[in-house]
């Protein structure tokens, strides 16, 4: 079974938060040296910004969760996050930090870059379609080798996605793994 996890970022492993994190040019590039040490990857083509965030204020329990779902579903990763306008890549570098790089495959299509025509999902819901799960389905109907999937976000996307979504409540959290695996697997035995 082809099993995907549209992830968001912040609001599921970025807590949003008044937390503030400022280093010196000297910090920094110790920082980058020891990710470049750990994975391989050199992060200085990316902001200062990018990675304060990322090393900082990513939750290490959510991300935990995050490959706790992946290990028991085999499921992959596609961000669906605004993190991904700069493409797949920077998102398999900045989770190549906490080993979950090779689970990401894709990010989905931006509604207004990739200009996705919106009129085959106007029914789906008495609710205006907002972007993010115009993206996920249209993400969907390109990609019908996908057996099930999950959308992991702080917005409610459930008017969209029905009981193909887990909203966290801060970051991914221990229950919500749970039942982001059960909702997975939940076919596994049906076959």
């Amino acid at each position: 079974m082809n099993k995907i996890i549209f992830l968001d970022i912040n609001g599921v492993i970025e807590p949003l938060t008044d937390k503030e994190v400022d280093l010196t040019n000297n910090e920094l590039e110790k920082l980058y040296e020891k990710l470049e040490k750990e994975t391989g990857i050199d992060y200085r083509k990316y902001t200062k910004d990018e990675i304060i965030s990322v090393y900082y204020y990513w939750d290490r329990e959510a991300l935990k969760q995050l490959k706790r779902i992946v290990s028991k579903t085999g499921a992959k990763i596609v961000i669906s996050s605004y993190w991904k306008l700069d493409g797949v890549q920077p998102m398999k570098d900045f989770l190549a930090i906490f080993n979950l790089a090779k689970d990401v495959v894709d990010v989905t299509p931006d509604v207004f870059r990739d200009k996705i025509d919106s009129k085959p999902y106007e029914n789906i819901s008495n609710k205006p379609l907002k972007d993010r799960p115009l993206e996920i389905l249209e993400y969907l109907r390109i990609h019908k080798e996908i057996d099930e999937y999950i959308a992991i976000d702080d917005r409610d996307l459930s008017p969209f996605l029905d009981e193909h979504f887990v909203r966290p409540n801060l970051v991914l959290t221990k229950k919500d793994a749970d039942e982001a695996i059960s909702l997975l697997n939940r076919n596994m035995n049906k076959k």
